[in-house]
């Protein structure tokens, strides 16, 4: 048997004598004094020669997916790893829109709020449409998940009613469900929290524009009503009365409130933070970042105090985004069909229309975006990166312009993942040795 070294290895030094490494398929990082990188280096062509002189050594990168057998396609695997997932039949992801109003106005959304809320017509068309996906498919598992506007100024319409009718017909079949939600959080009460247990509610998107200030400033709710403080305190209710929640506060920033960001860890009892993951984002019509806003050492006052806060990390499944995969949708107030999520949906062009008897009627859009996968492209093809990013999503590459692959391609993004990441490892791992 004959090996190679795989092209999908990444080396970074850290000090002159310690380099920490990766091979970005495997993704595990570890650490290799500047001898072993430069006695690699040294067989780089001849691998199996390193396996006389250092038979520890090579069993090691072999285990760990830098030296690979001579025969293995590293692109081939990849291709067909992608493939396997986003064209997967066994599983679904159903994101419902059941209104696109809401009961806040924030400066930076980008949803125009027109008036409407999902009829019964449209929820019976979306309850045959998940009947005709398990008698279709093979799934295992199905995850419903709930988006707007904001999808709880519908919850006793909509929400409660759909889902607990969704649950129901997976639990007779056998179908793992999961339910999930995208909402600002005011709208939540004691009843609703009586009713997210009987549907299987446990997963939560909420958001906070910083501290207390910053989120009544761009919340703007009614006179006297202090909108920050009712929604952490809904945070905390659903925290102590949801068993195995899946909760991630989204903290929305600009260079205006970024100062205030770490104000709300007080806010947050110690005892309720490792249930809440943060995710730090910047809203995106701002400029860029300015050097004085270290978004590291704000996420690790966060992670020091308690909470979840993964930062920067490596997507483990082999595509981009959840629009990628085939078994995906998402189905709006009045019954057009989406696949992503970051869209103003009352001004784009669906991808397809839900029919009356359960189907989805899909137009070129969506064969376009479906026809070919997010990596088959020459760029992605030659990138050493291509394990770690598996290309720009679907819809960026839609709307990509001829030529303008540069401007949508994030290789510089994953670099600086990767490399935050190791520095990280060299600081925990090898430093304090």
């Amino acid at each position: 048997m004959t090996f190679k070294l795989s092209k999908y290895n990444y080396f970074y030094k850290q000090d002159i004598d310690t380099y920490t490494c990766m091979n970005l398929i495997n993704k595990t990082i570890f650490g290799l004094s500047t001898n072993k990188i430069d006695l690699i280096n040294r067989f780089y062509d001849n691998p199996e020669a390193l396996k006389n002189i250092n038979p520890n050594l090579f069993s090691a990168l072999f285990k760990l997916g830098i030296i690979i057998n001579q025969d293995i396609n590293e692109i081939n695997f990849l291709k067909t790893e992608h493939r396997k997932t986003i064209y997967s039949t066994n599983s679904y992801r159903l994101t419902i829109l059941p209104t696109l109003e809401c009961n806040f106005n924030c400066w930076y959304c980008y949803e125009d709020k027109i008036k409407g809320k999902m009829t019964n017509e449209i929820q019976i068309a979306i309850y045959k449409y998940v009947v005709n996906l398990i008698k279709t498919q093979s799934l295992k598992y199905f995850q419903l998940d709930w988006f707007g506007g904001e999808p709880l100024i519908c919850f006793d319409e909509v929400v409660y009613p759909l889902s607990k009718r969704i649950a129901l017909l997976c639990k007779k079949n056998g179908i793992l469900f999961n339910n999930m939600i995208t909402t600002n959080g005011y709208l939540i009460s004691s009843e609703m929290i009586k009713k997210f247990k009987k549907i299987n509610l446990k997963g939560f998107q909420i958001t906070l524009d910083g501290n207390e200030k910053h989120h009544n400033k761009v919340k703007k709710g009614e006179s006297g009503h202090n909108i920050y403080k009712k929604t952490v305190n809904n945070i905390l209710e659903i925290i102590k009365r949801l068993d195995d929640i899946n909760l991630m506060l989204r903290i929305n920033y600009t260079e205006n409130n970024f100062e205030s960001i770490t104000e709300i860890i007080n806010d947050i009892p110690e005892v309720y933070r490792n249930k809440i993951e943060i995710s730090l984002q910047q809203v995106w019509q701002t400029e860029k970042v300015n050097k004085r806003m270290n978004i590291i050492q704000c996420n690790n006052s966060f992670l020091k105090e308690g909470f979840v806060a993964p930062l920067y990390k490596l997507e483990q499944k082999p595509y981009r985004c959840y629009a990628d995969l085939l078994s995906q949708a998402v189905v709006s107030y009045n019954g057009n069909v989406f696949k992503c999520t970051a869209r103003d949906f009352a001004n784009h062009k669906p991808d397809g229309i839900l029919q009356k008897n359960g189907t989805i009627e899909y137009n070129n859009i969506y064969f376009n975006r479906m026809s070919k996968t997010t990596i088959e492209n020459d760029n992605c093809m030659s990138c050493e990166f291509l394990p770690a990013c598996w290309g720009p999503c679907s819809q960026k590459n839609i709307e990509c312009k001829p030529n303008g692959f540069k401007q949508i391609c994030n290789k510089s993004g994953i670099e600086k993942t990767i490399q935050i990441l190791m520095a990280d490892f060299y600081k925990k791992n090898i430093l304090k040795q």
